[in-house]
């Protein structure tokens, strides 16, 4: 029973800090289950994670609760932690889990969004644990924590067809790393858990800009998004200490077709992310998404960075339910590891229209095409 506690304990603070594309920033499970492909159709508070300017696309007051969300990587590794019960074949053990990372990701947050405007405060963390050396293995384990909140504003440059958007945001960011050899799993002893812990604060900056072509029946919209201009740096808390793993600077482009007919609306995407980073592979990337809305019930697909994603999601009145899969590459290159994931999000969400608002912008309109159609989205879902 002790030694489950301990795998347990290294399992939630297991994140490799200094990992390429294992620290996982995502909020949105629909989002993932569209590949990621999500800046240039987000349309509610999730536009102050994804797209500032697309704040121009809510018709009312969205208040996001609350949005508790649970994800497991390597599901099959983790099922074999249950092996470690046994001392004598620990070893044997930890050797079968040897280039077999183990993801465990979560968060929440608290957000409103109105025409313009939006506010959020959240928690997110990255879980990984990983087996080092074969012949002696060595528990690696370390988790990255942000703690932080986000304020957003849009602007109408020409109404229903051009807006911008910009996200100030804060984050306080912890990170812990040890290594634990395995005979000390076998013989607990709780210095084996000290390790080197960084933690510090930083602020940054996002900014956005949607081009949509309000058509009858089809809507085709554009966006330019470039995430945490200039680098975002986390400074230490305590002088002389190292800094928390920064956010790279991340110029995205991204394009949607909304196809709305009174049955269902469907939703195909692109979107290419790192746009200004050389040397990185087209396939890592490329992201593609497909959402079909249907009363009570969304369904969506997609690839991220070259692995499939599938995903779906239920509206319950003020509750959302969505799960998704998708593989993220530990590698290089596409194809070469992935870590298939596995994710869980229940909303708890309250909407209430400002119509007189709408009029007065031409944003955001509920019977028009365009931004704000989303809106009739998830009306449609809950018929």
């Amino acid at each position: 029973m002790q030694l489950s506690i301990i795998v347990i304990i290294a399992s939630l603070f297991s994140y490799h800090a200094k990992a390429q594309s294992v620290f996982d920033v995502n909020t949105s499970v629909r989002a993932l289950g569209m590949g990621g492909a999500y800046a240039a159709v987000v349309d509610d508070a999730d536009s102050l994670f994804y797209n500032p300017a697309s704040l121009a696309r809510v018709s009312g007051m969205i208040w996001t609760i609350v949005d508790p969300r649970i994800g497991l990587g390597n599901v099959d590794a983790l099922a074999s932690l249950q092996s470690l019960q046994d001392p004598n074949g620990m070893t044997a053990a930890l050797q079968g889990l040897y280039g077999e990372p183990i993801w465990i990701g979560g968060g929440a947050k608290t957000a409103m969004a109105f025409p313009y405007f939006g506010m959020s405060y959240y928690d997110r963390l990255n879980v990984n644990i990983n087996i080092k050396d074969p012949a002696f293995p060595t528990v690696e384990a370390n988790y990255l924590n942000d703690l932080g909140w986000n304020l957003g504003f849009a602007f109408p440059i020409v109404p229903t067809i051009l807006s911008a958007g910009i996200v100030i945001k804060r984050a306080a960011r912890t990170g812990y790393a040890v290594s634990i050899p395995a005979g000390s799993l076998v013989t607990p002893d709780p210095a084996v858990f000290t390790g080197s812990e960084t933690s510090g604060s930083g602020f940054g900056i996002d900014f956005g800009m949607n081009l949509t072509f309000p058509l009858p029946v089809v809507t085709p919209m554009f966006s330019l998004v470039w995430k945490d201009v200039g680098d975002t740096i986390y400074k230490a808390d305590v002088a002389g200490t190292e800094n928390p793993p920064g956010d790279l600077s991340d110029m995205i482009f991204a394009a949607a077709l909304e196809v709305d007919v009174p049955l269902f609306t469907i939703t195909p995407t692109i979107e290419l992310r790192k746009l200004n980073i050389t040397g990185m592979q087209l396939g890592k990337k490329l992201h593609l998404g497909l959402e079909l809305s249907m009363p009570f019930i969304d369904v969506r697909g997609g690839f991220y960075q070259g692995y499939y994603t599938m995903g779906a999601g239920m509206s319950l009145g003020p509750l959302r339910i969505d799960v998704a899969t998708y593989g993220a590459e530990l590698g290089e290159y596409p194809g070469q590891k992935e870590d298939r994931r596995y994710l869980l999000q229940i909303t708890g969400e309250l909407e209430i229209g400002f119509g007189f608002l709408n009029s007065l912008s031409g944003e955001g309109s509920e019977s028009g095409k365009g931004p704000g159609s989303g809106r009739r989205r998830r009306l449609k879902q809950r018929r």
